[in-house]
């Protein structure tokens, strides 16, 4: 489980950034509203984070609320494949990084209400990963899911190999895909450094689902009972409790075919008898007579006699609950890749 974006409001005095203004002009010429615009900082990879000011003084020279907006993780450590969920962390780095773009020191008062968590939190997306057997599993989850899967929200909606629930709420909204189509095939932005091709980060995401958490302000007031929430309050109620308390939410209670994986060791031409075979089905009266025997000839390399009857229950085993599948514990980050997480 890590923190994949944060938007947070940090009280400190800092020289200001200055980007321009977006403004709204009533048709008589009446300033309706003005607000800052967002300087996009890049971080030591491709990543970058939105910075702005708030609350000038007035000399307009310096702003009192530091306003950052992004992906931490990827800005800190050049991917999100894997990282960390120490929120308090995470900002003190991103600031240490703006700090030192814009040349200027985090004062040790500042530094001391991050790591209390004494900042101001708009927007935290939490995501965690599970484990399934393959890779075409990953890909099964999320097409059964993408019209199985129901909240209050409705039915999902699919774009891209992505399924999302909630996509254009204002409150929260869940998407789960696989992380390692994301970083292979996915867009610029969502790929994986080249750099990092040939490390352990690629064959360890090859069989993850990953899920994804957005809670936006309104629904972080809601949790806090706080009109401007702060890390702390939220970091206080748990972000796994949190996470699962939104899981459990989703009505995943349709099942969901996963190949078993005897079957995934099979030659493609002979997985469908097999399939058939193990649900119970005489599969000499439907295949033609020559096919049968090819089909029986190479299935009994792999020890099948489909000859005989399936010993075991006609029911396919490998069909199972959506739920279960995310019942089971997230997935650990194995040791030879915690050199790849920001500490």
């Amino acid at each position: 489980m890590m923190i994949d974006w944060l938007t947070v409001v940090i009280p400190m005095k800092h020289p200001r950034i200055h980007n321009g203004h977006t403004q709204k002009i009533s048709k008589d010429g009446e300033l309706l509203w003005s607000v800052s615009s967002s300087q996009q900082f890049a971080g030591s990879f491709e990543s970058s984070i939105a910075v702005k000011s708030n609350q000038l003084t007035e000399c307009l020279q310096y702003g009192e609320m530091l306003y950052f907006s992004g992906n931490p993780t990827k800005f800190l450590q050049g991917h999100n494949v894997v990282g960390s969920l120490d929120m308090n962390m995470l900002v003190e780095r991103t600031l240490d990084q703006i700090a030192r773009a814009l040349d200027f020191q985090v004062d040790h008062f500042t530094r001391h209400r991050i790591r209390c968590g004494n900042y101001y939190l708009k927007r935290v997306d939490i995501n965690c990963m599970f484990e399934l057997p393959s890779l075409s599993d990953v890909r099964a989850f999320i097409d059964a899911a993408s019209v199985k899967f129901r909240t209050r929200h409705g039915r999902c909606t699919v774009t891209k190999g992505t399924f999302y629930i909630g996509k254009n709420s204002k409150r929260w909204s869940f998407k789960g895909y696989s992380k390692f189509d994301e970083i292979m095939k996915g867009e610029k932005g969502h790929r994986l450094p080249v750099e990092l091709f040939n490390s352990p980060l690629v064959p360890f995401v090859e069989n993850k689902l990953r899920l994804e958490l957005v809670l936006r302000a309104p629904e972080l007031k809601k949790i806090t009972d706080d009109n401007n929430p702060t890390a702390r309050q939220v970091l206080s109620l748990g972000l796994e409790t949190i996470f699962n308390d939104y899981l459990r939410r989703i009505d995943m209670s349709a099942n969901v075919s996963l190949k078993d994986e005897q079957l995934l060791k099979l030659p493609r031409k002979v997985q469908g008898t097999y399939a058939l075979w193990k649900q119970g089905f005489d599969v000499r009266s439907v295949l033609a007579n020559g096919t049968f025997y090819r089909h029986k000839d190479a299935l009994q390399e792999f020890d099948i006699d489909i000859s005989l009857p399936f010993d075991g229950e006609h029911t396919a085993s490998n069909v199972v609950p959506m739920v279960r599948i995310l019942e089971a514990q997230p997935v650990a980050i194995p040791s030879n890749l915690r050199k790849y997480i920001i500490h």
